[in-house]
């Protein structure tokens, strides 16, 4: 008897708070924002216990003290959400950007990894159950099915020239424009607006304007040192004393890639992240004098006459104080007879 009392006045309280719904709510609005914290934490525990507090309930109170600008309330409030909903990355995103409104750049950055943590987590966890034993282990297949998914090797051999007319922009303001010529097997030359070039045949480095022309002594002071072949070093590249290693599994935000490894002939590396999901390259994280780069790919569309895939868009973001770099191909031109004259600039 006594035991049926006693969940009878359960079941009643657990209806009473469903009824209030956001009136109980409310009422942790009103112990935070008379600074009794431990008492919501309290209220805030119950009704986690009792199955009636969900995920997303402290969230919506979160949203409503931003906008009242109740910042360090906010702060309180999600971190009990991490508390009581540990694995969900919204809170950790939210508090990284109350942080940010209060200048704490620690707590700003630390919420935000942790947050990503959490959605890389996730994601993986998700693409090893749907996947599992169809994934991936070695740089033959991650190539391949990129190679098959930007139209087959067939149809890319069948490339021997490309030029590429695109656009440059840094923080919106700064632009300009570049044609960039590609040869087979090796040959690469970029031209500026402002009448400038860099070329190269794989193994020397030019840098001039017009007919006059300096060679880099340091191949890797040009900004063609990293810049792919026609084939974007995925064939052939051993010819180039280039290399890959395969590196797993690697997740950001929800998204997962293969990662490999690419080792250049002076021994410096890139990583390449292959999506799982498309095959397709989707980031090069590549590190310069300047500090680390990412550069993110989108926008496959076919070249006109081959049916091959190749990224429209480049959006190259820095780890150092630099705007974003957008480059945006307008044009692409296949087989476009280019003299060798073009690249090498002493003739030889």
């Amino acid at each position: 008897m006594k035991r049926t009392v006693i969940t009878g006045i359960f079941i009643c309280l657990t209806v009473a708070l469903l009824a209030g719904g956001n009136n109980t709510l409310d009422s942790i609005d009103s112990l935070i924002d008379k600074n009794r914290l431990a008492e919501a934490s309290k209220q805030i525990s119950r009704m986690k216990k009792g199955g009636i507090l969900k995920k997303n309930n402290l969230l919506d109170l979160a949203r409503k003290m931003i906008r009242e600008k109740r910042y360090n309330e906010t702060i309180f409030l999600l971190k009990e959400n991490t508390r009581h909903f540990p694995n969900h990355p919204t809170s950790y995103y939210r508090l990284s950007n109350v942080y940010k409104q209060i200048g704490n750049r620690k707590g700003e950055v630390e919420s935000y990894r942790k947050g990503v943590d959490i959605s890389s987590a996730q994601g993986l966890r998700s693409i090893l159950q749907k996947e599992g034993e169809g994934l991936f282990n070695s740089v033959e297949q991650v190539i391949n099915r990129h190679l098959e998914r930007i139209g087959g090797i067939e149809n890319i051999r069948k490339i021997r020239t490309l030029t590429i007319h695109g656009e440059g922009s840094a923080g919106g303001s700064i632009t300009w424009s570049l044609t960039r010529y590609k040869k087979y097997p090796h040959f690469v030359r970029q031209d500026y607006n402002d009448g400038y070039f860099d070329s190269s045949d794989g193994t020397r480095f030019y840098q001039g304007k017009g007919d006059r022309f300096t060679v880099y002594r340091d191949p890797k002071e040009s900004p063609l040192s990293r810049v792919n072949d026609i084939y974007d070093d995925f064939i052939d590249y051993s010819e180039k004393n280039i290399s890959y290693r395969f590196g797993g599994l690697e997740s950001i935000g929800s998204a997962v890639f293969y990662k490999l490894i690419k080792t250049y002939a002076d021994n410096g590396t890139d990583v390449l992240l292959f999506d799982v999901r498309s095959g397709l390259l989707s980031i090069i994280r590549t590190l310069t004098s300047m500090g680390m780069e990412l550069i993110n790919l989108h926008h496959y569309k076919s070249i006109p006459g081959c049916g091959v895939r190749y990224p429209h868009l480049r959006v190259t973001t820095f780890d150092h104080e630099r705007a974003p770099h957008l480059f945006t191909i307008r044009k692409i031109e296949m087989n476009k007879p280019l003299k060798t004259s073009l690249f090498i600039q002493d003739g030889k």
